[in-house]
């Protein structure tokens, strides 16, 4: 990980990491990275401001390390996956279940264009996360590998935002089934 928090974040108890982390979650969830309130991050977290600080640089030292932990958190997830397809229907279930706030976030995240670390952070782990998939899936191969790992990451950076606009779990997985169809017949040999 790139954004690690400082030492004295380490060496809290693990309770009180993951109210930090789960106040925060909460908060960059709710709210855009400038809306989101470092006053109620604290007060959710039941922490000073300046523990706060002690932990982590500023506010967007927080966020991306925020984004670098829900990333490995959802490919942990995901990872047992042996081919494109397998994955695609470990996501629609985690997609289309009461969302933990990692998924929530992550699909923030995205839309968030002003941060550019954290839409570099989602490219890299992507880019790397599907090179790996893609070497047990049977491709189509008139179409390059670099073209298909761009167009996935593309794909699931966005893909999120329009599930979000679904406005029932049904709904939801009927995208996911098109989305599936769709990948399937046009790089599926």
């Amino acid at each position: 990980m790139k954004y690690k928090p400082h030492e004295t974040f380490l060496n809290l108890p693990e309770e009180k990491q993951s109210a930090v982390t789960g106040a925060a979650l909460q908060e960059f969830s709710k709210h855009s990275f400038q809306g989101a309130s470092l006053s109620d991050i604290v007060r959710k977290a039941g922490i000073s401001k300046g523990s706060l600080y002690q932990y982590f640089r500023d506010k967007k030292h927080l966020y991306l390390f925020l984004v670098e932990q829900s990333i490995e958190a959802k490919l942990e997830k995901l990872k047992a996956s042996s081919d494109l397809f397998t994955f695609l229907n470990k996501m629609k279930h985690i997609q289309t279940t009461p969302s933990p706030e990692e998924v929530g976030f992550l699909q923030k995240v995205s839309t968030e264009e002003h941060i550019p670390e954290a839409q570099k952070i989602i490219r890299r782990s992507s880019d790397k996360f599907f090179k790996e998939l893609l070497k047990n899936t049977p491709l189509n191969s008139s179409i390059d590998k670099a073209t298909m790992i761009f167009v996935l990451t593309t794909l699931f950076t966005h893909f999120g935002q329009f599930l979000n606009t679904q406005k029932s779990d049904k709904k939801r997985a009927e995208a996911f089934d098109s989305l599936i169809t769709l990948l399937e017949h046009g790089i599926r040999r």
